[in-house]
């Protein structure tokens, strides 16, 4: 029983499309004879967006990656 958990754990902890959303910052700083008069901070971040992207379940089911895993959980599943 417990290498099933551990099983389960591992599938729900896959991550199928996982993407960092990249962002950069930038700070302005104006001076006027050493002294700071204003500072600026600018954010901008890049976002990606996939309109066709699939659940993390049909990925599993669907990929050949995946087919051996899937197998296997169902068998000690099964086995128990």
């Amino acid at each position: 029983m417990g290498k099933t958990i551990i099983i389960f754990l591992f599938i729900f902890s896959l991550s199928v499309n996982a993407q960092e959303n990249i962002c950069r910052y930038e700070t302005t700083v104006q001076t006027v004879n050493g002294n700071i008069i204003s500072t600026t901070e600018t954010k901008v971040c890049n976002e990606v967006i996939k309109l066709d992207q699939k659940s993390w379940w049909e990925s599993l089911l669907e990929s050949p990656q995946y087919e051996t895993t899937l197998i296997i959980v169902l068998a000690t599943i099964l086995g128990h």
